[in-house]
């Protein structure tokens, strides 16, 4: 075996130890070098993502800004198209007179009819007397005569009702119609 001094052979250790630590570092290096690259790519690629999303949603936003628009300015539209409060209180004013007006007319129209009926059932009534007084009948022909006259007074009452509903119901609708037919709701 060969001798070797100890200052070389603590040299010879030193030296190993001086490529050894010398290794290690620059593999440190080249790794901590290929992390800071990756670090500074994936940031670079983060903000370049973020700015583009920046961009669609301003774009996006600018899109839903010029869609609002214009639906506020067709909502406007439309609301100029419909009856202001005042003309739909002025219409309704002029109903509910045309309706108290016809209602008014429907119950003298009533108050009339029901005369009319009640003079009619007493003339048949006298009537009906005066057949009975003449043909001097019997007792069985008295009761006759009055179902014949109830009979009568009832189907006169259903006419005549017929009538004034048929002549109220006139009188209610016609105008309405007429108005909605004529002048529509809608002012432009």
């Amino acid at each position: 075996m060969k001798k070797v001094s100890l200052k070389k052979f603590f040299e010879r250790i030193l030296k190993d130890l001086k490529e050894y630590f010398e290794r290690v570092l620059n593999e440190r290096d080249r790794i901590y070098g290929e992390r800071f690259t990756s670090q500074q790519q994936a940031v670079s690629a983060a903000l370049a993502s973020s700015k583009e999303a920046i961009q669609v949603a301003e774009n996006n936003s600018e899109k839903w800004r010029a869609n609002a628009n214009e639906w506020r300015a067709a909502m406007t539209d439309r609301e100029r198209s419909f009856v202001r409060k005042e003309q739909h209180d002025d219409l309704k004013k002029e109903l509910d007179t045309r309706f108290d007006g016809v209602s008014v007319k429907m119950a003298e129209s009533v108050v009339n009819e029901e005369k009319r009926r009640v003079e009619l059932i007493e003339r048949v009534a006298s009537l009906e007397k005066i057949n009975i007084a003449q043909a001097g009948e019997k007792t069985g022909a008295k009761v006759q005569a009055t179902e014949i006259k109830d009979n009568t007074a009832r189907t006169m009452s259903f006419v005549l009702g017929a009538i004034v509903i048929a002549q109220f119901a006139w009188n209610l609708l016609s105008p309405i119609i007429t108005k909605i037919l004529l002048s529509p709701l809608a002012i432009k």
